[in-house]
């Protein structure tokens, strides 16, 4: 049963919203979540426009991870094209690893 109550902390940690970014964004719902990462629909609190927020897990966890976060920081600034996404600003949240990218 330690196991079960280890799973559901890694569960709440994952699934919480750091409080920098949620001085920023209102969130909205849960899209989806996958291997890497969560998104929600949010509102920047800003301008007022709907968006989605990403969470990368432990974006800095090692270098292989690292390199995986900043290359798709990288792809999605440079990318322009009608089908794919386009990356409005990515935040550093104050106290974890993660990364948080708006798209």
């Amino acid at each position: 049963h330690f196991s079960l109550f280890i799973l559901r902390m890694r569960k709440e940690m994952f699934d919480t919203i750091d409080g920098k970014i949620l001085r920023s964004f209102e969130i909205v719902r849960k899209v989806g979540q996958g291997a890497y990462g969560q998104v929600w629909k949010v509102r920047d609190k800003k301008t007022s426009q709907f968006c989605a927020l990403k969470k990368i897990y432990e974006a800095f966890r090692n270098a292989t991870d690292a390199q995986r976060a900043y290359r798709e920081i990288k792809y999605l600034q440079r990318l322009n094209h009608p089908n794919i996404i386009k990356l409005i600003s990515f935040h550093r949240p104050e106290s974890s690893r993660d990364i948080y990218l708006a798209l």
